[in-house]
């Protein structure tokens, strides 16, 4: 009797732990339920979009961007006025003007350009008066070198060189020393005067260095002028060079 009253407290035991246990079961699902729930989505903040400006990359060589450039036409008119020239042959017009390579019988390098009577004699290039010899001094008598030459004038020309010419018939007006002057210029007329007073009218002309006013050794010419001359008389602007 004692042992089925134990069987009969074990069973009633284990039904009323089958039955609390029963009632706990909704509890367990329902917090599991809630820990796995998953979270509402995070706010997005949208930012407009902006492109980035291109940078271009670091490097020794510069890039190189070929572009086309499309010019309007341009319509070219000649020019009613020719630029001046910086060279012009001595003696105007040049037409009437003869003359050949030098002259043995003068002993330096000169030319004689032979020319009517009256014909201009110009100035070559833009310089200074250096020298006017206004008066015929020469006698057959004496002979005097220095006054050979007759009515002559020597030109410092701003290329550096000396350019004169002699037997002239008359001084220009306005022509003397320390008077700038142009190509082109008039300085006298041709002639016959000095020691060529018995001979056809000329210019006598020569190139030299510069050395100073009264040396009239070196004045009647140093370089041969007949290259010179023939580039001038082409319309070559031609500066001379010392040989």
């Amino acid at each position: 009797m004692r042992f089925g009253g134990c069987v009969a407290i074990i069973c009633v035991a284990l039904m009323l732990s089958s039955c609390a246990l029963s009632p706990a079961q909704p509890t367990v699902t329902a917090t599991l339920a809630h820990k796995v729930s998953t979270p509402p989505p995070p706010s997005v903040t949208l930012t407009p979009f902006q492109a980035a400006t291109p940078t271009a990359p670091s490097r020794s060589t510069p890039i190189v961007t070929e572009t086309l450039a499309i010019f309007p036409s341009v319509t070219v008119f000649p020019s009613a006025t020719p630029l001046p020239r910086k060279y012009v042959f001595p003696v105007q017009p040049a037409a009437v003007a003869q003359y050949s390579e030098g002259v043995t019988s003068h002993g330096y390098p000169a030319i004689d350009i032979f020319a009517p009577a009256g014909t201009e004699f110009v100035a070559v290039t833009r310089g200074t008066i250096e020298f006017v010899n206004y008066e015929d001094r020469w006698q057959p008598e004496n002979d005097h070198p220095a006054f050979r030459s007759g009515l002559a004038v020597s030109l410092l020309g701003e290329d550096g060189w000396r350019y004169y010419g002699s037997h002239l018939s008359a001084i220009a007006e306005g022509i003397a020393p320390g008077v700038v002057v142009q190509a082109g210029q008039v300085l006298g007329y041709v002639g016959n005067s000095g020691n060529a007073r018995n001979t056809p009218p000329h210019l006598h002309f020569g190139i030299s260095r510069p050395t100073y006013a009264g040396d009239w050794v070196t004045r009647r010419g140093e370089i041969d002028p007949f290259p010179y001359l023939n580039g001038w008389l082409a319309g070559v602007d031609l500066t001379p060079q010392w040989p």
